[in-house]
């Protein structure tokens, strides 16, 4: 269909036809991971969680990372709380409100580390995908929502430790 949306990337201000969403975050989205690796996450034979590692000390602008699971596009945002103090990991799906209300989407955040998320601060988010058609304001008061204290203590367990500041999140 070519009703406007805005663009799932939580900094990108572009309005896009529905239809046409993906190709913008392959192509023009400067803040996609689709656009910078060149590919899309296909998770459809991936059994169980796909974990990613990000650095919560050097980070890099937020990048919407895109998904593909049994023919339908979802979208994973990530957003430092500088000014809140509260950090938002949330899921996306390219569909309406009726369609999202069909899937679930499951966000674990845990120490690098601790690949089986069974260790000291593992956090998790289950519930239905927010429909990218939805205000972004709205999007980032739902999913998971971590404060900076306990984000400190994801990713800055092992001072000597060369990768101090990684902490993942799984995703299903």
């Amino acid at each position: 269909t070519y009703r406007l949306i805005k663009c799932p990337a939580t900094l990108c201000e572009g309005k896009v036809a529905f239809c046409s969403m993906i190709d913008h975050l392959m192509t023009d989205c400067s803040y996609s991971y689709a656009k910078e690796d060149n590919k899309i996450i296909d998770l459809t034979s991936k059994q169980g969680f796909f974990m990613q590692s990000f650095n919560a000390v050097n980070r890099e602008d937020d990048k919407v990372d895109t998904f593909l699971w049994n023919g339908k596009y979802f979208f994973f945002n990530m957003r430092e709380g500088r000014e809140s103090g509260y950090w938002t990991f949330y899921v996306e799906m390219l569909g309406n409100e009726e369609e999202c209300s069909k899937y679930r989407s499951r966000l674990v955040l845990h120490k690098n580390q601790d690949i089986e998320a069974d260790d000291d601060y593992v956090y998790r988010f289950t519930g239905q995908p927010c429909s990218v058609e939805e205000e972004k304001d709205s999007k980032k008061e739902s999913g998971l929502i971590v404060c900076n204290k306990i984000m400190t203590k994801l990713s800055g367990q092992i001072i000597k430790d060369e990768k101090l500041g990684l902490f993942k999140i799984s995703i299903a």
